[in-house]
């Protein structure tokens, strides 16, 4: 038996985006308590500069471009939290230890220590 979709197409996507900003505000609530902690990264990609990063970083949150031959790269913590920083292309597929210094609702980024 199937149930008829008689749910509004505009209060679908008001429910949506009402789940949606809930998750932001306790994801961005739990990583934050990772700000200033040392933690175990292994590098999985270099991350390609998204189009918008030419804003000033700290207004959105973004990162900057990487300077002097460094890259933007992507892994994971123990904790499956992901993680950006920056360093050298063959850093992908190792180990590395990362100091949290920012917090995002879906992410953490920081820099080699």
């Amino acid at each position: 038996m199937r149930l008829a979709d008689d749910v509004p197409p505009d209060v679908k996507r008001r429910r949506l985006n009402t789940l949606l900003a809930v998750q932001e505000r306790i994801g961005l609530e739990r990583n934050r308590s990772w700000v200033g902690r040392a933690v175990e990264v292994l590098v999985e990609a270099v991350v390609l500069p998204r189009s918008h990063e030419h804003e000033e970083p700290h207004a959105t949150g973004e990162r900057t471009a990487p300077t002097d031959g460094q890259v933007g790269l992507s892994g994971r913590s123990r904790q499956h939290r992901q993680v950006h920083l920056e360093g050298d292309p063959s850093l992908v597929g190792r180990f590395v230890n990362v100091r949290v210094d920012h917090a995002g609702p879906y992410s953490l980024r920081g820099e080699r220590c």
